[in-house]
């Protein structure tokens, strides 16, 4: 699927990293397959220790529109919730989590 800047989309089953810069969120997602833990909120703690930033995440079924894009791997994303940051997609498989919402 080709993420489009401006659509809505939904992540299905798995939480996703959301981190304050593309450099982060490439630097930790692309090397991490965070969405196979378990415990999104220890993910969360551990990078934000590590990367020295905010780190949040997103739950299975949350709304995003995507503002800005990198290399077709990483999103730069507003949630439901407010919250703006990047997230990285740039494995196939990542990508199959990902559903566009109908209006």
């Amino acid at each position: 699927m080709k993420i489009k800047i401006g659509k809505l989309y939904e992540n299905q089953v798995y939480f996703w990293l959301v981190l304050p810069t593309k450099q982060k969120s490439m630097l930790v997602s692309a090397n991490t397959p965070t969405r196979y833990r378990p415990t999104a909120e220890v993910d969360a703690l551990f990078y934000s220790k590590h990367c020295s930033c905010d780190v949040s995440y997103i739950t299975p079924k949350t709304m995003f529109v995507v503002l800005e894009e990198h290399a077709g791997e990483c999103f730069k994303i507003l949630t439901e919730h407010g919250e703006v940051g990047w997230i990285y997609l740039g494995r196939e498989w990542y990508m199959s989590d990902i559903r566009a919402v109908k209006p």
